[in-house]
């Protein structure tokens, strides 16, 4: 009897060895898994809020150019120049164009960085896809193993 157990011993540490594997596979497309998913939510959260302080930050611009147009036209009057007409006005003009011109390209330059953001969030999103399925491969290759290795001897 003993003699039959130890003629067996090989294949049965070689049988859960092949079940560690498969249970290893398993962890390991699960833990990928959760992690590409994390990294998703975390990338589309960083994209957002990026784009929201960009908003902030080309509403400040829009805020002051109107505070410095302001100013512009007050010093402007104060040293005796007409505004509202010619080079007053043209001044305050050039100014406030200047302005929300940067304001409008801070957004523009926001929303590119935001929408390359989310092409690098699908592109990741594939690759994890394809990972997964290695890992699907992986862990029937296992069982595979597992199951010849039960059915030698």
């Amino acid at each position: 009897m003993i003699g039959s157990l130890l003629a067996s011993a090989p294949q049965f540490i070689s049988m859960a060895n092949a079940s560690i594997n498969a249970m290893s596979s398993y962890q390991k497309l699960k833990t990928e898994k959760a992690w590409a998913k994390f990294q998703k939510r975390q990338a589309q959260a960083d994209a957002v809020a990026k784009l929201g302080a960009a908003k902030v930050q080309a509403n400040q611009i829009r805020e002051q150019t109107k505070k410095a147009a302001k100013d512009k036209a007050t010093q402007l009057a104060s040293s005796g120049v007409v505004v509202g007409s010619g080079v007053g006005d043209e001044a305050v003009r050039d100014l406030l164009a200047s302005g929300f011109y940067n304001a409008n390209m801070t957004m523009y330059n926001a929303h590119d960085a935001f929408m390359r953001a989310l092409q690098g969030i699908e592109t990741n999103t594939i690759q994890a896809k394809q990972k997964n399925k290695a890992n699907k491969m992986g862990v029937m290759t296992s069982l595979l193993r597992l199951a010849k290795t039960g059915l030698s001897k």
